[in-house]
């Protein structure tokens, strides 16, 4: 009996590490959540700044007063195989920016214009690339909110549920330590 139990305590801890590891690593990147009071100014030329998830991915950020009374932010966000974007929502206080010129487009693998100004544009947008959004503004208040909302989810083919799916990792470890356990038995009676 203490042969088994000391079997058992040397191998829970490797098993529980194996798992963990294997959690971690089939884990989902989270939503974009970008804002530029947190992450920094926006610049001028359209800058990737992350891969959307399932999920809203909001980037929030705000025109601010120049000399010329314009500002403008550009960004891109990418879309992987496997993914759609149901609908993108552009928002803006028109009573703070009187023109206000902006637009949302797919710039890879062709180019397609999605909306211009503020509003909801239902999708579903299913080519994997880049997406990209401009949002300038002239005779604006100063510190102008704005945001757009890329809502993401995944297509029925990247469902690993089906019946020819793969089965995750997590998965595979348990059924490995389940035949493990039943070799140390088989062991332990021979």
């Amino acid at each position: 009996m203490t042969m088994h139990s000391n079997a058992l305590t040397r191998l829970a801890p490797a098993a529980a590490a194996l798992c963990l590891g294997l959690q971690l690593a089939t884990a989902s990147a989270a939503p974009i959540s970008y804002s530029e009071a947190v992450d920094g100014d926006l610049p001028d030329v359209a800058t990737v700044i992350g891969t959307l998830d399932a999920g809203a991915n909001v980037i929030t950020g705000f025109w601010t007063l120049t000399p010329n009374n314009t500002n403008s932010d550009f960004f891109q966000v990418q879309l992987a195989t496997g993914f759609q974007i149901d609908s993108i929502v552009v928002s803006y206080d028109l009573e703070r920016a009187e023109v206000a010129n902006t637009g949302v487009y797919q710039t890879s693998p062709a180019f397609l214009s999605i909306g211009s100004g503020a509003g909801t544009f239902t999708g579903p947008f299913t080519a994997a690339g880049n997406f990209e959004a401009a949002m300038t503004a002239g005779v604006i208040l100063n510190n102008t909110p704005w945001s757009v909302t890329f809502n993401v989810s995944r297509t029925a083919t990247t469902d690993p549920g089906g019946p020819n799916g793969v089965p995750e990792p997590g998965s595979l470890a348990l059924m490995g330590l389940a035949l493990a356990g039943l070799a140390a038995t088989r062991r332990r009676r021979a």
